[in-house]
């Protein structure tokens, strides 16, 4: 087996073998990065749905909870 490591023939499948690990690891960390961003852009849509939901103002009756759902296009007739 040691032959292997010292001819030419295995030099060059070690190269490759290195070049090809090089690649996979460049890959599977673009991956992880692009997934990371996509979850964090998640994470702020969230934060400011909540922020929204916070800050809406509290209707004290009935037809002004209307008419501000009618100014903003979330009430259905």
């Amino acid at each position: 087996m040691m032959w292997l490591l010292t001819s030419k023939l295995g030099r060059m499948l070690a190269s490759a073998g290195a070049v090809l690990a090089l690649i996979t690891t460049v890959f599977l960390s673009g991956r992880k990065y692009q997934s990371d961003k996509i979850e964090l852009k998640a994470v702020k849509e969230t934060l400011k749905t909540h922020e929204r939901i916070a800050d809406a103002p509290i209707s004290s009756s009935r037809p002004a909870a209307v008419k501000r759902l009618r100014e903003h296009g979330q009430f259905r007739d």
